[in-house]
């Protein structure tokens, strides 16, 4: 898998323009989405939860629903975007550009709904624990279900897979590829650890400038490259990476 990671890093220095145009919406998402979460106690969803109780009012739900959905539409253009540029990098000719353009907008809205009903089934999932006073069954579970459907973005944007074909096919490649996962989600903890020193660090010195720091690297480059990595790690699935 390090030969992944190393063509994953080549591809991001060689698309970093891109990768930075497509950084606005993430860091965009990434300022509303924790405003919901400090209100609501949602968190994230991929490693934790804290009850949500219906202890607001109809206009502070309504904003609260508002804001979700924007933060995760820009979220969704975002994923789209980056799994986009190594399609089209692979793909390197006119026709495969114009297709996967054509079909932008429909991969957004894709990922969009992916993203909302994987949601919603984690609040359900964690609701349901809490009640039962199960906190850390709940986080389990909602590991698993992220985790199951990792490469869900991936199959829409590659394969052009409507969303429970998509769905489908990431729990099937992950049955015949759970190393891939692996590899992903140690990558990605070992950069958060990374962040989480750094950040540490810049905390001994500058009083709140360390959080605008890890935000701006968050979305520059640890977000874009697992995006990248994880979709390398999709397409090898194929004995070329071509369309």
């Amino acid at each position: 898998m390090v030969s992944v990671f190393l063509k994953s890093l080549k591809l991001y220095v060689e698309t970093i323009d891109l990768i930075t145009y497509s950084s606005i919406f993430i860091l965009l998402s990434m300022i509303l989405l924790p405003l919901v979460a400090s209100y609501v106690n949602v968190g994230g969803a991929l490693v934790r939860f804290s009850s949500f109780y219906m202890d607001i009012t109809l206009l502070q739900f309504l904003v609260i629903l508002f804001t979700s959905a924007v933060g995760m539409l820009l979220l969704s253009f975002f994923t789209a975007a980056v799994i986009s540029i190594v399609k089209l990098k692979q793909t390197l000719d006119h026709f495969g550009f114009s297709r996967v353009m054509k079909s932008f907008k429909e991969y957004v809205f894709k990922v969009f709904w992916f993203f909302v009903i994987i949601s919603i089934v984690s609040i359900l999932i964690g609701v349901f624990f809490d009640f039962l006073g199960f906190d850390w069954v709940a986080q389990v579970f909602i590991l698993l279900l992220w985790v199951l459907f990792l490469f869900t973005p991936q199959a829409i944007v590659i394969e052009n897979f409507g969303l429970r074909e998509a769905m489908l096919d990431s729990v099937n490649f992950l049955k015949r590829n759970f190393i891939h996962a692996v590899c992903y989600l140690v990558t990605g903890l070992v950069m958060l650890l990374v962040l989480a020193f750094l950040e540490t660090a810049l905390g001994q010195v500058f009083v709140w400038e360390h959080k605008v720091v890890s935000i701006i690297i968050m979305a520059l480059f640890i977000l874009p490259f697992l995006l990248i990595y994880g979709t390398e790690l999709y397409l090898k699935r194929y004995p070329v990476s071509s369309f």
